[in-house]
């Protein structure tokens, strides 16, 4: 079952309430997508634990479905978003 752009939002937002979320269906398909996340809260967070940390968020209950995410995160004004993670999400343990 293809997950909608809607959701990717809604789960990451339930998680980071005060996060920008901007996602996008890479394939049109509901399986591959581009996520970008600002967020006070990765304030002094490594890249690791930001991608734990929406990994935890994306692990609702349609999340199996997801074939790949490509995340992208920042914190509010910094000059540059750091690439997370490319390729199959990443379970938080």
């Amino acid at each position: 079952m293809p997950i909608s752009v809607a959701d990717i939002q809604c789960w990451i937002q339930s998680a980071l309430p005060d996060a920008l979320v901007s996602s996008e269906d890479l394939s049109g398909d509901g399986y591959h997508y581009a996520v970008f996340v600002e967020s006070e809260q990765f304030r002094g967070m490594s890249h690791i634990d930001r991608l734990r940390c929406i990994s935890a968020a994306l692990s609702g209950p349609l999340s199996s479905q997801l074939a790949s995410v490509s995340l992208q995160t920042s914190v509010p004004e910094d000059d540059y978003a750091t690439v997370i993670s490319e390729g199959p999400v990443l379970r938080a343990a």
